[in-house]
Order: structure tokens, then C-alpha cells, then sequence
């Protein structure tokens, strides 16, 4: 199918208080990157990366998002480092915990891939199926490109509410 979504497989238990606390999940296969690599493009250089090859990978990562909409679900926190692949070509879906259905709405994100439209003033983002396609796209012109289509901005928290973050703050970390 070119992709894999990781579920959670056991529930981690809190010993004193029986809360769970974490899960434990499959594995990714060793020779597995995050898909954030292929924008440094001397990885890409090295391992010999065609533009084709990159087209399969973004294939099979719209694959692995249609088939979780079509199943109620989306993503949430799409990233290039929640998203990895293999030489294959499959594409392996991780991070799974901020995974949304309707009922359940996922609030995680991460700021170079968050769609600004889905901030309000008052709230931190939420992601729905329209926030995982505005990120694949992001993920997908980074991953052609090696660079990020709006290159300067991010957003931070500050006292609840999302501002765009000043260069020169960014900086200073």
C-alpha cells in the first residue's frame, strides 16, 4: 500500500495511582528517516534521492492521510518529524497520541507546519482533516524545495492566545 500508520499497541500504567500514563508502539525499521531529512539537501545528495523517488514518498503520504480521513480520523500534529519513510519508499505515520476523531478533537501542532487559519484570538490551534492536507502541503514544497514556503514565520504561545513570533525573538534562542 506505500504506507503505515502506528498505532498504539499496550497502554502504560501509572504503578501508584492506575492512570494510564503512555503507550507503547511498533518500532520503526532501522533504516527509517524522519521526513524533515529531506530538506537538507546534502542527505538528499547522499542517498541519491531523485525527484521521483521524493513524488512516491509525498504519494504515499497523501495515501496514508485519505485513508485516515476516510476512517474518521486525521492526523493533528503533522510534522516532518512525526512522518518518516524507508529506501521502499513507504511512508510510517507515528506520534499517533495526537491523533483527532470528531468527538475528540486534537489541539498539538508544530509551528512551521501549523495552518494559521486554524488559530482563533483567543485559543491555540485545532486541527481538523483540512489542517493535516495545509501541513502535507508544507511538508511537501519543503521536502521539493528544501525550503519552507514562508520562511520567517512561526507562531508562539504567549499567555494563551498565538502571535506570530519576530524574527529577532526567534533569533535569540
Amino acid at each position: 500500500e506505500g504506507f503505515e500508520v502506528f498505532t498504539p499497541e499496550y497502554v502504560s500504567v501509572n504503578i501508584d495511582t492506575q492512570k494510564p500514563c503512555g503507550y507503547w508502539m511498533k518500532r520503526l525499521p532501522k533504516k527509517s528517516y524522519p521526513f524533515i531529512y529531506l530538506t537538507d539537501a546534502s542527505f538528499v545528495a547522499q542517498k541519491e534521492y531523485d525527484l521521483e523517488f521524493i513524488l512516491k514518498l509525498l504519494k504515499n503520504f497523501g495515501a496514508a492521510i485519505n485513508f485516515l480521513h476516510q476512517n474518521g480520523m486525521y492526523i493533528g500534529d503533522v510534522s516532518g518529524t512525526n512522518v518518516h519513510f524507508d529506501e521502499e519508499g513507504i511512508v510510517y505515520i507515528i506520534d499517533v497520541d495526537s491523533n483527532g476523531i470528531d468527538e475528540y478533537k486534537s489541539v498539538m501542532y508544530t509551528s512551521i507546519f501549523a495552518d494559521p487559519n486554524a488559530f482563533t484570538s483567543e485559543t491555540s490551534m485545532t486541527t481538523t482533516p483540512t489542517t493535516d492536507w495545509y501541513s502535507y502541503a508544507i511538508i511537501s514544497f519543503m521536502s521539493i524545495f528544501r525550503a519552507h514556503p514562508f520562511k520567517g514565520i512561526y507562531f508562539e504561545n504567549v499567555d494563551g492566545k498565538c502571535k506570530v513570533m519576530k524574527t529577532e525573538d526567534r533569533m535569540k534562542n
